[in-house]
């Protein structure tokens, strides 16, 4: 008998063991969005279906307390980097809310200078 539940312990104990493992996998993938295959150094960058924006690390043109401010990030909750002299005008304050990304120095200052004449 006791033999027997020794062995129903063992197997339960197992089988805990084994859902727990699962658990903690199924939360790494859900978490992090890579699966456990992924090794550590590759490039990932998170795309969202349906023509929806990319959650791609880019430099932005943004409003930082009423003033046009340059970010890093993800839009619009990026780092920001610097904070320019210009008022927001109210007719681009919700382009610049969502904020408009650039590429080069020379796109930046293109878009500060259509956004503050």
């Amino acid at each position: 008998m006791v033999n027997e539940k020794s062995q129903t312990y063992k197997i339960y104990g197992i089988a805990l063991a084994v859902i727990i493992l699962l658990s903690f996998a199924f939360l790494a993938v859900f978490l992090t969005g890579r699966s456990v295959n992924n090794e550590p150094g590759q490039d990932e960058v998170a795309v969202e279906q349906n023509g929806q924006e990319d959650l791609e690390e880019e430099n932005y043109v943004g409003i930082y307390n009423d003033r046009i401010a340059i970010f890093r990030g993800v839009r619009p909750e990026g780092v920001l980097l610097e904070i320019t002299d210009y008022d927001v005008k109210e007719v681009y304050r919700k382009d610049l809310e969502k904020g408009i990304p650039f590429e080069d120095e020379e796109e930046k200052i293109r878009i500060l200078e259509s956004y503050t004449s």
